[in-house]
This record gives structure tokens, C-alpha cells and sequence, in this order.
């Protein structure tokens, strides 16, 4: 019986897990740093915890209304104050509220530094140039793309970061920044 309350949802199923499968065009941007992948990472498992609950719930209360229908002649029972039942409705949301909640305050918790910043800059890209604001100080400048012509061209090895290299910089200190782009005319026009 219960064979035939899932026969219709499993081409359901596996057309949902066909397009889950290709669904990378329509997902979140790759992420680029620790605390972007934490995120990602937490994104995921809240969802596929979604997916889960989804299909759990919503199968056992399709198969539930379809076996358990009056027009097939079921009486349905009274029963009140089960116990078990009472105690496992209460368990299961607890523990995933726990398996959501620890994950998403460690990421918190990694987003948030404990030590203040020694330096707070405000680093703006515009063309090949990088701008950076120093509030506390009052200092802003601006710094030419320190990385060789050969090694933009693929002449030479390049690192990850290359177009990151800049002439100025400060090195040393515990730094917060804050990234921002200015738009303005294509470089090949």
C-alpha cells in the first residue's frame, strides 16, 4: 500500500534532482574567502535541511490523506494525549534547530573579529588604480597596479592575486577594509 501512495512522486523526485543537479548557473557565486565559504557552506545545509523536511513532511501527510480518506471507508481514530508522539514532535524540531544553529553561530562568531583593527581603510577600485582612504588619518591616495607588464600578459608566472599587487601599501598591521568600486569609461575605449 504504501508502494502505491509513492508511485507518483518519484518521477517527481527525480525530475526535482535532475534540475538540482544543473542548477549551478542559477546557485550563489563561487565564494572567494573563509567567511564566504562558512556562509555558502551554512547556505547549503539550511537549505538541503529545507529540502529534507520538505519532502518528509509533505510525503508522509500525502501518503496519510490519500490511505486514510473517508470515501474508502476509513473510521478515523480518536486518541489524544500520546506521549511518545507528544515527546518526538517536541525532539525532532529541537535537534534541528540545534543542527541549524550551531554551524550558523560559528559563522557568526568567525565574522566577527575580537581585536580591534589597528588600521581602517577604505580601498576603491577605479580602472588600474587602487584608492585608499585612511578615515582616521585623513589620507587617502591612490596606487598604480604594481605587477609587471609581462607577468599581466601571461609572459610570465603569475600568482593568484596578481592584479591585486599595488606600489603602496601598508604591511604590518592589523587592518579592516572596506572594498568598493567607482565606475567609469571601459579601458578600451
Amino acid at each position: 500500500m504504501i508502494r502505491k501512495c509513492f508511485r507518483p512522486f518519484t518521477g517527481a523526485i527525480a525530475w526535482l534532482a535532475a534540475e538540482a543537479a544543473l542548477a549551478d548557473r542559477y546557485h550563489l557565486p563561487e565564494p572567494q574567502s573563509i567567511i564566504a565559504r562558512q556562509i555558502y557552506d551554512l547556505h547549503a545545509l539550511i537549505t538541503w535541511a529545507i529540502v529534507v523536511i520538505f519532502i518528509v513532511v509533505f510525503g508522509a501527510m500525502t501518503c496519510a490523506i490519500i490511505r486514510h480518506r473517508k470515501s474508502a471507508g476509513r473510521q478515523a481514530e480518536q486518541f489524544h494525549e500520546n506521549i511518545t508522539v507528544e515527546i518526538v514532535w517536541t525532539i525532532i524540531p529541537f535537534l534541528i534547530l540545534i543542527g541549524t544553529a550551531y554551524p550558523a553561530i560559528k559563522t557568526v562568531f568567525a565574522m566577527t573579529d575580537p581585536r580591534s583593527p589597528e588600521v581602517k581603510i577604505k580601498a576603491a577600485a577605479d580602472q588600474s588604480k587602487w584608492g585608499y582612504d585612511y578615515a582616521q588619518e585623513g589620507i587617502g591616495f591612490y596606487s598604480e597596479l604594481a605587477t609587471p607588464r609581462g607577468r599581466i600578459g601571461n609572459r610570465a608566472p603569475t600568482g593568484e592575486h596578481y592584479l591585486l599587487e599595488t606600489a603602496r601599501a601598508t604591511s604590518g598591521a592589523t587592518r579592516r577594509a572596506i572594498l568598493s568600486n567607482q565606475p567609469g569609461p571601459p579601458l578600451w575605449s
